[in-house]
């Protein structure tokens, strides 16, 4: 009968230490899990389920050196994560507080509280719902950009008498001017800036310019040493000869397409804001070229 009862105590011992060994693994399991996917996201721009993950690998239950790497991180990604703030306007400036704004589709609980709210950064569509009138506007927000303000104004004229658009127009007016904000991109402070043309343009520039430099630098410096092994008798090969001559005519050319491009980047520019002129921007073996009327 003893035996029985010891038999029985030993059964739930190893039951109650298995049970705590699985629950353990399955707590580094989940450690490791969010360890490795809190890298992921960071490393994709995903900064907000970057946080999340963090939040849980941070925990004390987790592996000290994880727990450790996730505090680190996790202060580094609330640095990193920007905020928007949103302000819908009416057509006398007044603010919409009933407005609901969704960011990429997604609703932005109480976003006209005047707050900052976190996004992830990159090209993000802001989309404001107010009044019958559909507002939106594309923006790119930048890593670490805090508290960036994003105002959308409702369309209609202005009211003298400082009423809402509803009690100072007509039932045929209001519904005119709903269908036409819907359909068209809302009146925004992002508008008027550089076309994306200038962007790519200058961005070619500037690499074929660093690419020229380089290979003009290297190219010397290989020409140099060329030359001062010729002249000593140690021996210089016609492999070296051409790989200098190359180096050189590289930066010569890479140089030449970089000019050409912040030369096209200059003209894109002024043709934007300048109205009534055409451009046309062609690539080509020789390099960038620009034609239009200005």
């Amino acid at each position: 009968m003893r035996g029985r009862a010891w038999t029985a105590i030993a059964v739930v011992c190893f039951a109650f230490v298995g049970g705590s060994s699985r629950a353990n693994a399955d707590e580094k399991g989940m450690c490791s899990e969010k360890y490795q996917d809190a890298q992921r996201m960071r490393a994709s721009g995903k900064l907000l389920l970057a946080r999340a993950d963090l939040l849980r690998c941070a925990e004390q239950a987790c592996p000290p050196f994880v727990s450790n790497d996730c505090k680190t991180w996790l202060a580094q990604v609330e640095t990193d994560i920007p905020t928007l703030v949103f302000a819908v306007l009416d057509p006398d400036g007044h603010d919409v507080p009933s407005a609901v704004i969704r960011v990429d589709g997604a609703d932005v609980p109480s976003a006209t509280d005047g707050l900052g709210h976190p996004v992830d950064p990159g090209n993000r569509l802001v989309e404001a719902y107010a009044r019958g009138q559909v507002l939106r506007q594309q923006v790119v927000v930048r890593v670490g950009e805090k508290s960036r303000r994003i105002e959308l104004r409702l369309a209609g004229a202005p009211s003298s008498t400082g009423a809402s658009p509803a009690s100072s127009t007509s039932p045929a007016s209001s519904a005119s001017s709903s269908s036409t904000v819907t359909t068209t991109p809302a009146t925004t402070t992002e508008s008027g800036g550089v076309p994306a043309g200038a962007f790519v343009l200058g961005g070619i520039g500037l690499v074929g310019i660093g690419v020229g430099s380089v290979l003009w630098v290297t190219g010397s410096s290989a020409a140099q040493t060329y030359n001062n092994a010729c002249e000593s008798g140690a021996g210089c090969t016609q492999s070296q000869r051409d790989n200098v001559r190359n180096q050189l005519i590289g930066g010569d050319a890479a140089w030449g397409a970089g000019l050409a491009a912040a030369i096209a980047t200059v003209a894109v520019i002024l043709v934007h804001h300048g109205g009534g002129a055409t451009t046309a921007v062609s690539f080509g073996p020789s390099g960038v070229s620009v034609a239009g009327r200005f």
